[in-house]
């Protein structure tokens, strides 16, 4: 609830959740940072200044964030500008949502990812081994020891979870072992919305626009286990200008017309609903859920 604030020039590791957060603030600046070793996510604006898509409130540049589990979180990230960033060797990069109640905002909407390069988010944290190390009382724990806060899809390299209006542009995105990047709608109900008009106001008018898709920045090539992946829920989503890629759907929608409402695929939405059980201490693997798994190295 802060109105003008700066993080500069600090590095922060080994927190049992966030590296770096602020929460229902605006006019704020995150710069030449480094987060590493943290439980849940090394950089995380919540609950954004609402902006609705006129302005970024906060601007996050030149940060280093790895081997979290996210590099980079926000329930109700509105209005945030990130770019010029290193997002890479987390269980996922970055991640957006309006997945859980209690953020003001929802929701999200409005950010901008560019320049960024997100790459190699395969970090091995959800293992028999780790969950059960995970386990102990916290106390007796090693702070180097990175136990997760919440179930992410390891390898994938930036993740759309019930978002509006985010652009992501001109970014490296490569090396991620499941999905270079991950779209799917939230229903409002899980994030304590009663309201039955309100029910799919998630997962519209997203552009991801000419990035280089399993390339890095050297042009060398470094595949995604797929470039795109979308449950094919909302309206106005698009993608344009990214390259030869591989998705699921393999025909995506350009951005002109904007595409109509459609609904999300049964199949991949049922595959969603398996993972939101897990808990790190009663349910690490849960049935049906692929998401703790690392994926193969593709290609």
């Amino acid at each position: 609830e802060t109105n003008g604030f700066r993080f500069d020039r600090i590095v922060s590791r080994w927190s049992r959740e966030y590296g770096f957060l602020s929460f229902v603030s605006d006019h704020g600046l995150y710069t030449d940072l480094v987060a590493y070793g943290n439980g849940d996510a090394g950089v995380y604006p919540g609950a954004g200044p609402q902006g609705h898509c006129t302005r970024y409130g906060i601007e996050i540049r030149r940060v280093d964030s790895y081997r979290n589990t996210l590099g980079y979180s926000g329930t109700s990230g509105d209005g945030i500008w990130v770019h010029d960033s290193r997002f890479h060797h987390n269980a996922t990069g970055i991640s957006m949502d309006s997945a859980f109640s209690g953020h003001p905002g929802m929701p999200q909407d409005c950010s901008k990812f560019e320049r960024n390069r997100i790459y190699s988010n395969n970090a091995d944290l959800f293992n028999a081994q780790r969950d059960a190390y995970c386990k102990r009382p916290m106390l007796s724990r090693d702070p180097k020891v990175l136990c997760p806060t919440e179930l992410v899809p390891v390898g994938t390299g930036l993740l759309i979870a019930g978002g509006n209006g985010n652009v992501v542009r001109d970014n490296w995105i490569y090396d991620n072992w499941r999905y270079g990047t991950m779209l799917f709608w939230v229903p409002a109900s899980v994030r304590g919305e009663a309201d039955p008009g309100l029910s799919t106001d998630t997962s519209h008018g997203n552009r991801f626009l000419s990035n280089r898709m399993s390339l890095t920045r050297g042009g060398m090539r470094s595949p995604n286990g797929l470039d795109f992946w979308w449950d094919e829920e909302g309206s106005g989503n698009c993608w344009e200008r990214n390259g030869r890629v591989r998705s699921n759907p393999a025909v995506l929608p350009t951005c002109a017309p904007p595409a109509p409402f459609t609904p999300a695929s049964p199949v991949k939405f049922s595959q969603l609903v398996a993972c939101a059980g897990w808990n790190p201490l009663t349910n690490t693997d849960p049935a049906g859920c692929a998401w703790p798994r690392r994926p193969t190295r593709p290609g």
